[in-house]
Parts: C-alpha cells; structure tokens; sequence
C-alpha cells in the first residue's frame, strides 16, 4: 500500500514528473499475491483528499434535472435529480429527504440510473483520521471517488484477490472491507458507480487506441505484454522473478535503456524496496 500512496505521490502531487513524462516502476516479486490490489489500494487513499477550504457540492444548489451521483445512509445511486417536494428529492425513482443526503457531485448528463448498496467503511487512511466524521468522510469519498486508475491481469485470479477483505492491524471497530469495495471495482459496481477498472491483457489487445488512464498496475508477464497500450503517466509492472519470460524482460530493459532516465526509488520516490523483492524505475517519454 505505501508504494502505492507514494507513486501517486511522486507522480501526481511534485513537479518530477513533467506534462510529457512517463514513469515505469518495474518490481520483481517471489509471489504476486495481492501486490497489485494493495498497491492500488495505497493509490486510492493517497489520491482521495478533498480539498481544504473549497464547500462540498450541497443538493440545494443542484438544479432538477442534473444528473447526479447521490449517497444516502444506505446506498449510493446515479441519474436525474428530481425535487418532488421543496424537503425532497428524487433519484431512480427513490425519494429521500433532503437533511438524509450525506454527499452528492454533478456527473454526465445522460448517466444511467443505478443503484448500490454501502459498503463498510475501511478501517485506515483518511477514514481513521481523529478529526473527521468516518461517515462523512466515506459518503464523500463513494460521491467523488478518484479516478483513472486500471489493473490488468487475470481476471480471475484479480477477482479473487479483490475479494478479499483488509482493515487496519489492531482496529477494534468496524468490520473488515472488501478490497473491491474500496477500489469500487467494475468487475462489482456499474457504470458510473466505478471507479477502478480491471482489464485482461485480451481486451486490451482488441484495440489499437491507447488506452486512457492515469496509472496502470500491470499483474503478470501477460500483462506486461500489453505495456505499449498505456500512454498514460504512471505504470507500475508487477513480474514473478521465477516465471518472468524473455520477452517481458527484454521489453522492459528496451524501454528503460532506449533514452529513459532512472529514477532512484529510494531517494526520488520514498520508497525502500522490502527483502526478496527486486525494483527499478525509470522516466521516459510518453
């Protein structure tokens, strides 16, 4: 998880990286298991800070007619905003009170309407922090979740791992959350619910259009197959040392000695490569 907050650090939050530059983070691991999900969980938390000072979207000031993405105390919905009554409001066909609304933001117009369940409140991050109400914090996180980030691999194997539920060492309230609940998965929330799509190395191969993100976790030598589909800022690639092929390697080493620029993970980016575990990293031209 720490890499994952400080990559996105590193890229998105100092002036290291320029408009034009690409980081590639290769980590050489004894197992995959669950490196890429945690990583993107760091990803998240650290990209999810509202900003201090600036007064949240207020369903007072939105219009009918707006499309909108709404949570309330036990669900999260999307679609046209609707004002029945001056003290209510209508999405989905659901109508709630105005004073029950814990956070809301402006989407497309001509979203689809959904509707999800909330999903526990992590236990970690910015939703353990003394100062803040962890529900709010959550609603508005779920309202206005961080964007642009994708895994590719395995589905399968992903979706197991996405499964899976974490909560911080020691935390005596509140039950573990599913990793992809705080991801807000595609492979688990529709459209425009989601905010993390998870991507085989096969669907990328169908097009010949980069693919838009901002950070891209590349899980497995399959994926790493597929790096030249990503033009966006950030790539982090994820190899079993014992069963990383040539041909991974080879396009990994040809990016990096054809006029990149290494990075020094410890230093530049903040980050001590653990025992076992092999790294380098480099900035190139996107």
């Amino acid at each position: 998880m720490a890499l994952g907050d400080l990559t996105y650090r590193f890229c998105f939050e100092t002036t290291k990286l320029s408009e034009h530059d690409q980081l590639v983070l290769v980590l050489g691991v004894p197992t995959r298991s669950y490196a890429a999900v945690l990583i993107a969980v760091g990803w998240m938390m650290k990209a999810f800070r509202p900003p201090k000072g600036v007064a949240e979207p207020d369903i007072s000031t939105i219009s009918s007619g707006s499309y909108v993405r709404l949570v309330t105390q036990d669900c999260i919905l999307t679609g046209k905003l609707q004002r029945p009554k001056n003290d209510r409001v209508c999405v989905k066909g659901s109508q709630y009170l105005s004073e029950r609304i814990l956070a809301v933001t402006r989407i497309e117009n001509n979203a689809p309407e959904t509707k999800s369940n909330i999903p526990s409140i992590p236990t970690f991050g910015p939703f353990d922090e003394p100062s803040e109400d962890p529900k709010k914090m959550w609603a508005k996180y779920l309202s206005r979740p961080p964007e642009g980030l994708t895994i590719v691999g395995s589905k399968s194997r992903l979706k197991e791992e996405l499964n899976s539920r974490i909560s911080r060492a020691g935390s005596g309230d509140g039950s573990p959350c599913r990793i992809s609940d705080i991801l807000l998965t595609d492979t688990d929330f529709p459209e425009p619910i989601c905010a993390t799509h998870v991507l085989s190395p096969q669907d990328l191969q169908q097009s010949d259009d980069p693919y838009q993100s901002r950070t891209a976790i590349l899980d497995g030598t399959s994926a790493v197959d597929v790096i030249n589909a990503f033009t966006c800022p950030t790539i982090i690639a994820i190899v079993d040392r014992s069963l990383i092929n040539e041909n991974a390697a080879e396009n990994l080493l040809e990016r990096r000695d054809n006029g990149a620029t290494r990075v020094n993970i410890e230093h530049e980016i903040g980050w001590t490569v653990l025992p076992g575990i092999s790294a380098f990293a480099y900035r190139t031209q996107r």
